[in-house]
């Protein structure tokens, strides 16, 4: 048919166009791989990026860079663009003004004003799934349709760790890196993949993880002054307009309601 000869000639995008790393192999393991990577980095002075980094930086980085790839098997292509797009990735100034804060660049900040796979565990007394996720559709991209939580009751601990947790523009932040191959980088498809997956929950509680952190550490906390937001970094959409970010700050009547609830209960 007609329908069937333009659809043939229509040729598929060019991933490039999309994203520099699109082509990159996507999957857990190679998710697994860049959060590790910066994670080295914001421990030792991202040598990647900061040319007075110390000669022994620069040569560990090497060798960490190599060891990793070479544990993945990684072929010669995309082993030749991890440097280039973690360098971008730690350059690039993050928009935030949606968040009322300067740009963060990551590769500017200092050890004393971050912390990287910072533990949390959140004691849960008797709260069902379904509770939780009322609440987070309540107050989080309200209207917005997702998934419902798996039905289940939880009680005990709910373990985890924050990617990166950041002092920046007098607020604390919380960072999480992300890479998900998706079909464009614009805020609407990030915004979708954030639902699809419900890195809505994941955010919320890192917040809450936080929240309770600086309730016990920092003195005089309060939430409007003090909290940034979380920092979603889609790593693929470095380039794109707005940097790949997804942004949010749960309201605070959001984080006491479950703060509350994980202390007493549905």
């Amino acid at each position: 048919s007609v329908h069937q000869s333009i659809l043939a000639a229509t040729p598929a995008p060019d991933p490039e166009r999309i994203s520099a790393w699109q082509s990159f192999p996507a999957g857990a393991r190679y998710g697994t791989l860049m959060h590790d990577l910066l994670d080295w980095l914001s421990q030792n002075d991202w040598p990647v990026a900061n040319a007075h980094a110390p000669t022994w930086a620069q040569q560990a980085w090497s060798s960490v860079l190599d060891r990793k790839a070479s544990w993945l098997q990684l072929e010669e292509v995309p082993r030749t663009q991890l440097e280039p797009w973690l360098k971008a990735v730690v350059q690039t100034p993050l928009p935030l003004h949606t968040l009322n804060a300067a740009p963060l660049t990551l590769c500017e900040l200092s050890t004393e004003h971050m912390w990287s796979e910072m533990e949390f565990n959140l004691e849960v007394n008797h709260v069902s799934a379904a509770a939780l996720d009322q609440r987070i559709q309540a107050y989080v991209l309200q209207g917005a349709p997702r998934p419902a939580l798996q039905a289940r009751m939880m009680q005990g601990m709910l373990t985890g760790s924050l990617d990166l947790v950041l002092q920046h523009d007098g607020r604390y932040w919380v960072v999480d890196y992300k890479s998900n191959k998706l079909p464009s980088y614009d805020s609407a498809t990030l915004q979708d993949a954030v639902l699809q997956k419900r890195y809505d929950v994941q955010y919320v509680l890192y917040t809450l993880a936080l929240h309770r952190l600086l309730k016990v550490r920092l003195p005089g906390y309060d939430y409007n002054q003090h909290m940034g937001g979380a920092v979603y970094v889609f790593l693929r959409g470095i380039h794109a307009e707005g940097a790949g970010l997804h942004l949010h700050r749960p309201p605070q009547s959001l984080i006491e309601a479950l703060d509350d609830l994980f202390a007493n209960g549905s």
